[in-house]
């Protein structure tokens, strides 16, 4: 069976930025090994990324409109289907300050487990790896 592939990468990501200092240590408090992430660099979304994907989930309704954009735009042949990450959306938390961060991640987290719960339980035997993020 073909492994599942998780990646992240950002609309207007800086391409080499670090995380940001408050996600690692929010990332850490929850008990997740952030040795990852302390040299984690972002990437931003290329059409490559695009045309090997079969989902790609937006925080919130403007994302998933330019996702539509590009998918429709640059994508021959088999498309993505793009979707919303949870139904209310997440804001970017790059906009508010570090009290706001906390409740926004765990909209994250929990966005995160749903999709990968809907798209394993079509796999009974699957296996997955994380790849970089945006």
């Amino acid at each position: 069976m073909e492994p599942l592939v998780i990646e992240s990468a950002g609309l207007d990501a800086r391409p080499g930025q670090p995380m940001n200092p408050v996600a690692v240590e929010l990332l850490h408090g929850p008990g997740y090994d952030t040795t990852q992430e302390r040299n984690h660099r972002s990437k931003q979304l290329t059409v490559e990324m695009l045309c090997r994907a079969r989902v790609v989930y937006g925080m919130d309704r403007g994302h998933v409109e330019r996702l539509e954009g590009m998918v429709n735009e640059k994508v021959d042949g088999v498309k993505p289907r793009v979707k919303m990450l949870v139904r209310e959306g997440i804001p970017d938390p790059y906009t508010y300050s570090e009290e706001a961060w906390p409740p926004l991640m765990d909209m994250l987290q929990r966005g995160v487990e749903e999709r990968l719960r809907e798209h394993l339980q079509y796999r009974k035997h699957a296996s997955f790896r994380w790849e970089g993020s945006g």
